[in-house]
């Protein structure tokens, strides 16, 4: 997977782990892998920030 979307191995394993947030250029390549959109795979790690914390998520 992470051939395909062209970042290291290293990289791609610390993302899945949860213990790097990707670039966006980076979460654009790993999307396009998967034929998802950036949403679609970190969109509840941007809601359960504190920063976000009180305000209403848009409806889908």
């Amino acid at each position: 997977m992470a051939e395909k979307a062209g970042i290291s191995q290293g990289a791609f394993s610390l993302i899945v782990r949860g213990k790097s947030v990707p670039t966006l250029p980076v979460a654009l390549k790993i999307g396009r892998t998967l034929n998802k959109s950036v949403e679609d795979l970190w969109g509840e790690i941007l809601w359960t920030k504190r920063s976000f914390k009180g305000a209403k998520k848009p409806s889908q």
